[in-house]
C-alpha cells in the first residue's frame, strides 16, 4: 500500500507549544514530525512517546493519503500537576 502521510500542522503546533511547558527541551514540532515519518510510513495507525500521541487515518475523500494528528499524552500531563502540586515544578 503506498500513501502519503499528511500531518495536521495545527495539532503539530499545538502539541510542540504545549510541551515547551510541560515537557521542556524535549520535544519540538520537526523532532515529531521527523519521528511520525520514520514510524508510521508502514501503515501503522498510531505512536505514542512518553510526551506526545499521534493518530493517523485514511479519508475517503483523500485516497492515497494518511492523516496524522497530534496530541500530548495524559503521561506528560499527569507528571507536570504532580510536579506543581509537589512544588517541584
Amino acid at each position: 500500500m503506498s500513501y502519503t502521510i499528511e500531518i495536521d500542522d495545527s495539532s503539530l503546533q499545538a502539541t510542540a507549544k504545549a510541551l515547551e511547558t510541560l515537557n521542556p527541551g524535549r520535544s519540538s514540532a520537526d523532532r515529531i514530525r521527523d519521528v511520525i515519518r520514520a514510524n508510521m510510513w508502514d501503515g501503522s495507525t498510531s505512536i505514542s512517546t512518553l510526551g506526545w500521541e499521534a493518530c493517523g487515518f485514511f479519508p475517503k475523500h483523500k485516497p492515497g493519503v494518511m492523516v496524522v494528528r497530534v496530541s500530548v499524552s495524559a503521561f506528560v500531563v499527569n507528571r507536570y500537576l504532580d510536579r506543581l502540586v509537589n512544588g517541584d515544578g
